[in-house]
């Protein structure tokens, strides 16, 4: 019976559920202004939306199995006028910055 017990808890251990998350502030790499409207796509899972005018994105993975190690989160920001940046991983309480085209 205790065999079935920890049995049954690894189990449960190895298939946790967790969350890859990305968030930032997106600006201008020569003005360092805010930018709204930039296209925030969540190229390893669902969801993609357009930024305010604080310029601020919050992105999350939902995933299972995170035992050993979560997957990344990639995540794709553009903007006419700018050029395509692609990040792994991005968390930035600075600021990413976009150049333009």
């Amino acid at each position: 019976m205790k065999f079935i017990f920890a049995f049954s808890i690894l189990i449960i251990l190895c298939s946790c559920e967790g969350m890859r998350c990305g968030n930032g502030i997106l600006m201008d790499a020569e003005t360092n202004e805010l930018l709204d409207s930039v296209h925030v796509v969540n190229l390893t899972g669902p969801g993609d939306y357009y930024t305010d005018s604080t310029g601020v994105f919050d992105v999350c993975n939902k995933f299972g199995g995170c035992v050993p190690d979560c997957p990344d989160i990639e995540i794709q920001f553009s903007k006419e006028g700018y050029k395509t940046k692609v990040s792994l991983n991005p968390i930035s309480q600075e600021g990413i910055f976009l150049e333009k085209e």
